[in-house]
């Protein structure tokens, strides 16, 4: 049981890219001068930034065999040598947006 609790808890670490969503997130519940609006717009941009940076390790050509195409995210991910926190995450966001790498 406790491997099994080790392997989620792993896929569950927050990482940079979480905490600066969640900082972000907190400066505008505090701040009694933003909006709810520029909270949500806050969020978008932060949520942006995450997608463009995701993107810009892919291409824009699909990939036939999705199996295939899931295995070229990762060597594409292990490329960049990060963190393997934030590499699974990242590989799961790819999997969630359907993010094309061939």
């Amino acid at each position: 049981m406790t491997f099994f609790v080790a392997i989620i808890a792993d896929s569950f670490m927050m990482t940079k890219i979480h905490k600066d969503i969640a900082l972000a997130m907190v400066r505008c519940a505090e701040d009694n001068d933003v909006s709810e609006h520029q909270t949500i717009k806050e969020i978008a941009n932060k949520t942006k930034e995450l997608l463009l940076h995701l993107k810009s390790l892919s291409t824009s050509s699909p990939s036939e065999n999705r199996e295939h195409s899931s295995r070229l995210v990762l060597d594409k991910l292990k490329e960049q040598k990060l963190a393997p926190a934030l590499e699974n995450f990242l590989f799961n966001l790819a999997v969630a947006e359907d993010v094309n790498f061939v």
